[in-house]
């Protein structure tokens, strides 16, 4: 396959070349996945999300027409459906109302250092959590994250600096023992 840039796989991938199509889908979708894990917390939706968007992505490519956006096209894809799935969700889950104290937060009182991990990482903003998420768990680079989000990689490299801090903060206040490490 000679074309390796996203606007020449799009553009083959319009005219019906289903190689380049699955070029796209293989060089996306695991970011995809954690994309929509960002916004989900579920790894099994995140999935279905992941794959409902290379389904609506691929049923509207002849539409889109600035091939080279192609991945801002699909992220913006996904987060919609994560979200819209996120709201379903809510919708049909009844919930507890109840406010954590920082006793039930604590990694002795739940036995579970992760779930306390992941209740901080659920804390931070959106921003941040994706970005945390394309970072330690798809292993994503700076420059990577930059590209497949439209920003500038300094900007993803101080959100990261941001999360990384908000999650310190998290943790103290849920009086974690750093010496248990």
């Amino acid at each position: 396959m000679k074309q390796t840039n996203d606007g020449q796989l799009v553009t083959a991938a319009q005219a019906g070349d289903l190689e380049s199509l699955k070029v796209l889908y293989e060089r996306y979708y695991r970011s995809m996945v954690w994309l929509a894990y960002s916004i989900l917390s579920d790894r099994q939706l995140a999935e279905d999300a992941a794959q409902e968007t290379f389904a609506a992505v691929c049923t509207s490519l002849k539409r889109l027409k600035q091939p080279e956006k192609f991945a801002r096209y699909l992220t913006t894809t996904c987060r919609n459906l994560a979200f819209q799935m996120q709201r379903q969700r809510k919708r049909q889950v009844v919930t507890n109302n109840l406010p954590e104290t920082p006793a039930e937060n604590s990694p002795d009182r739940n036995g579970s250092v992760e779930k306390l991990m992941r209740r901080a990482i659920d804390s931070l903003a959106q921003k941040h959590r994706e970005l945390l998420i394309l970072h330690y768990y798809d292993g994503q680079s700076y420059e990577k994250i930059a590209a497949l989000l439209e920003v500038p990689a300094h900007r993803v490299k101080s959100r990261l600096f941001q999360a990384r801090r908000k999650i310190a903060k998290y943790l103290d206040r849920n009086k974690f023992d750093w010496e248990s490490l």
